[in-house]
């Protein structure tokens, strides 16, 4: 029998196969494996169903989270449209509670405590998957990865009433998509309580039987929680609330599933921040769970390394079986011998899919994922919000996918240059200041406008959630409405410093630092200085972003003549480690660390890693390239990126250059690499998302891949 190919695929199995299409197991030319999902020939020329296919490819390749089944590639346009995704070895929630029994309360704790954090990625990628169920959790050795994509939507919203849209699982869908309804990210934590019942009980809050009863149930009815640890009834019936306003965000469920109760009005849900500490090994690595996901995945290793196809029967044991839904095209794709990500991801045209580099050989630079054009050289940015990355270009700003770099909107409005600010994120919203003083909002989808107002703004600063600070031509702090851009009040004291920094808002309190080492600190209710600090001149002439203040909890990291952590209320030092003959850089804050770069006049320089609630020093490395941290950087992955400088002439008034992006791992503090393109002549501006760190440079933007 002639072999068959669906792209880089052979085809080593049918998984299952429903209404809109099959899910194949494939192998690529270096013995890797995905499933691979084709639309069925009759549809491919249904311009609906592959306008359908294609967003369920977009939204799945959009989140990049541990806790998704990831997208490899797909290539739509194909005679066959298909797309390709890990292959996951191991049972659905709902096929291990039938085979192993119920989780006890430690095991139902850490699968929330992942499933927390994977619903949080979906939410941070500007998605709702509304069809988080039993049967779209797959439980592998790595934990549980959620699969099925079909139905997400960006969070904008989405009613049930759209043609052709298959609704969510009865039981599982909260009451406002139930009745049609907006269904929002609160859409996924009912659903996570609903599963977190199942996982600990076998059954759902809102029982069986016929579909409408069981929706009938869910709009009028209170959850049955009976079996349900008494421990977690609290964050399980929050989860379930009827309104989806006073359900719980999934930041806030991370305190609860760690030990605590969770509730709305009698005893409010934690906050996030705190770890989720678990006293032994989740049930996916011991017990009988283990041994059904060892035995799939020894079956499935078995199915790749055959030289022929499988029968069908051979590949459903090893996998679980696809999940095909045979009106809805709803698939969900499992793999891997390991983690599940043991394949190089491509899209159809060549171009990779950002997946984290396991192990980088240090000093061996990666190429970028890919490089777009025509930026303005001096523009703001880079920032991201949703599936773009949006910076300065031409003579307004410009949007580009993160996944390929393609152009997706330009807008045209006179943006202000780098040097007066950066281009601020509100929810989908990028806020830009432009040059003739005006504060304009623009949808990140399609870059229109959505409202503008003349603010006399002359430097974005910041933003919180009710308010957007602008630096006026009197340079007094201005707060204008985060929603229309309405005035709320301007600051009396002007300040005195030609040049400020950046603000940085934590606490009720917003913090301006200025070049001269002067900051200021005012109420954001009402603009009233309530403290100040002079954090040191640098003996370095750094770049506008080299003293930009950190946000902590209710706090301020800044760096100068010393590195402190200052309380917002206060300004009292919760830590502080002088620089003594050295300067701090500006610091990066991320996951309860402090990275900061320690910049001496006489010997070499160090990148320090402290924590960031005590100070406590985790790592200091020298930096013997001689190239100096001078920016915030970003922290993605196992990695810390950020801009170096080059030190020209001599002391004092000694410069900074920017000089390339580094890359140190955050564990140890080891340099990886250093990426330039020997144009030294505009300064590294940084963001990242989606697995990629994006670099802007004069008027090229490049997507860097992770460690």
């Amino acid at each position: 029998m002639a072999e068959r190919w669906i792209g880089p695929y052979r085809v080593v199995g049918l998984l299952g196969e429903g209404g809109m299409g099959a899910v194949h197991l494939g192998r690529d030319v270096r013995g890797r494996a995905a499933a691979v999902k084709v639309l069925r020939p009759e549809l491919a020329a249904d311009e609906d169903m592959v306008r359908r296919f294609r967003r369920e490819a977009d939204a799945a390749a959009t989140v990049r989270g541990r806790g998704v089944a990831r997208v490899l590639g797909y290539d739509l346009d194909s005679p066959v449209p298909w797309i390709a995704a890990a292959y996951l070895a191991g049972p659905t929630l709902h096929q291990a509670v039938a085979a192993c029994g119920v989780l006890d309360e430690g095991g139902t704790r850490a699968l929330g405590a992942e499933l927390v954090r994977t619903v949080a990625e979906i939410h941070a990628a500007g998605l709702v998957h509304r069809d988080l169920k039993p049967s779209n959790i797959v439980l592998t050795r790595a934990g549980p990865r959620v699969i099925d994509f079909g139905i997400a939507r960006p969070e904008y919203g989405l009613t049930l009433t759209e043609p052709g849209l298959a609704p969510a699982t009865p039981g599982y869908a909260p009451p406002e998509q139930v009745t049609g309804r907006r269904a929002g990210p609160p859409a996924d934590v009912f659903a996570l309580g609903a599963v977190l019942a199942f996982a600990c009980t076998g059954r759902g809050p809102f029982g069986a039987g016929h579909p409408a009863a069981v929706s009938f149930r869910v709009v009028h009815e209170e959850p049955s929680l009976e079996g349900v640890p008494e421990t977690l009834v609290p964050v399980v019936r929050a989860c379930l609330e009827k309104d989806p306003a006073r359900r719980p965000v999934p930041e806030e469920m991370a305190g609860a599933l760690a030990g605590e109760r969770a509730g709305r009005a009698s005893a409010p849900v934690p906050r996030a921040g705190r770890p989720v500490v678990l006293a032994s090994r989740p049930p996916w690595q011991q017990g009988p769970l283990a041994d059904e996901i060892a035995r799939r995945a020894g079956e499935a290793a078995e199915l790749l390394g055959a030289g022929g196809g499988p029968s069908r029967r051979a590949v459903f044991a090893a996998g679980a079986g696809a999940v095909v839904a045979s009106g809805g095209g709803v698939v969900g794709w499992w793999l891997s011998r390991d983690r599940g990500d043991g394949a190089s991801p491509v899209t159809a045209d060549g171009v990779p899919v950002a997946e984290p580099l396991a192990r980088p050989t240090a000093g061996t630079v990666p190429q970028p994922l890919w490089t777009a054009g025509k930026l303005s050289e001096s523009g703001p940015g880079p920032v991201t919000v949703g599936r773009v990355v949006v910076a300065g270009a031409g003579d307004g700003v410009g949007a580009f996918t993160q996944h390929t770099g393609a152009r997706a909107w330009t807008w045209a409005g006179g943006a202000a240059p780098d040097r007066d600010g950066p281009l601020l994120v509100s929810g989908r919203t990028v806020l830009v200041v432009t040059r003739d003083g005006r504060l304009t909002a623009l949808d990140a989808r399609r870059g229109d406008r959505l409202w503008s107002v003349r603010a006399d703004a002359r430097q974005a600063l910041a933003l919180d959630a009710a308010h957007v600070y602008v630096l006026d031509s009197d340079r007094r702090v201005k707060a204008l409405a985060r929603t229309d851009g309405a005035e709320r009040w301007t600051a009396r004291r002007a300040l005195g410093s030609t040049g400020v920094v950046s603000g940085a808002v934590s606490g009720g309190r917003l913090m301006v630092t200025a070049r001269d080492g002067g900051t200021l600190v005012l109420d954001t209710a009402d603009g009233a200085v309530r403290w100040e600090r002079d954090i040191g001149r640098p003996r370095l002439v750094l770049p506008p972003a080299g003293l930009t203040p950190a946000p902590v909890r209710d706090g301020f990291c800044v760096g100068g003549d010393t590195l402190a952590v200052l309380d917002a209320r206060s300004g009292d030092e919760r830590w502080s480690v002088p620089a003594e003959d050295s300067f701090w850089g500006a610091p990066t804050v991320a996951d309860g660390r402090v990275y900061a770069a320690r910049l001496y006049t006489v010997r070499k320089d160090e990148l320090t890693c402290l924590d960031a609630g005590s100070g406590d020093p985790r790592w200091s490395v020298p930096l013997d390239f001689g190239a100096e941290p001078v920016r915030p950087g970003v922290v993605l992955g196992n990695a810390l990126y950020g801009a170096l400088g080059q030190r020209t002439g001599l002391d004092p008034g000694e410069r900074l250059q920017d000089f390339g992006v580094y890359t140190a791992d955050i564990r140890t503090g080891r340099l990886l690499w250093i990426f330039n393109d020997d144009a030294n002549q505009a300064g590294w501006r940084l963001a990242g998302a989606a697995g990629r760190v994006f670099a802007a440079r004069r008027t090229t933007l490049r997507a860097l891949p992770v460690f």
